[in-house]
């Protein structure tokens, strides 16, 4: 099939000072055939939000509230394998509770097709 090229994405979603994402870079060659196979991903992820609360209801998890929370990654890889590269987090008030990480993810995703 034909392929796709999104490039410069810039993207930001959420509420003005709750929770936002923001996603920039692109994605290469998206396949147009009945597979969706996409030869590369590049993308550099932010979400925040204000209050760690909203984020933990938004994703319907149970967590206490622990004030702010950053998490950043870079999303790279292509239909076969993804990984999350450069992962920080950063959650918390630094003067009562802070929680900070860093580190990669790598999945190798296998795609049927019917």
């Amino acid at each position: 099939g034909k392929d796709l090229i999104l490039r410069n994405i810039d993207l930001l979603a959420g509420v003005e000072k709750e929770i936002q994402l923001t996603a920039k870079s692109g994605l290469g060659y998206l396949s147009m055939d009945w597979h969706g196979n996409i030869s590369q991903i590049a993308l550099d992820l932010a979400l925040k939000a204000k209050h760690s609360s909203e984020l933990t209801s938004f994703l319907e998890i149970e967590h206490p509230e622990i004030g702010p929370v950053a998490i950043t990654a870079s999303l790279k890889g292509s239909s076969e394998k993804i990984m999350l590269e450069d992962i920080g987090l950063k959650a918390g008030n630094k003067d009562v509770y802070l929680i900070q990480a860093d580190g990669r993810i790598s999945l190798i995703l296998i795609l049927r097709s019917n």
